[in-house]
């Protein structure tokens, strides 16, 4: 996702933050990590927190 109407040059120090809530089934952990690995993306930061969704359910902090 961006968001901006202008191109800004990469400092080399840039960081992305992003917030991932997903459903609790088995294989959903691995399809959201898969194209960062795929794509060759350094995970700087990967956090859970329980979702206020429900018991059991998390929400995910990943910083690349």
């Amino acid at each position: 996702m961006i968001i901006g109407n202008q191109d800004v040059p990469m400092a080399g120090e840039d960081k992305t933050s992003i917030v991932v809530a997903m459903r609790n089934q088995p294989g959903t952990l691995h399809a959201l990590l898969e194209p960062f690995h795929r794509h060759q993306v350094d995970l700087t930061r990967l956090e859970t927190r329980p979702s206020r969704t429900g018991v059991w359910n998390y929400v995910f902090f990943i910083d690349f």
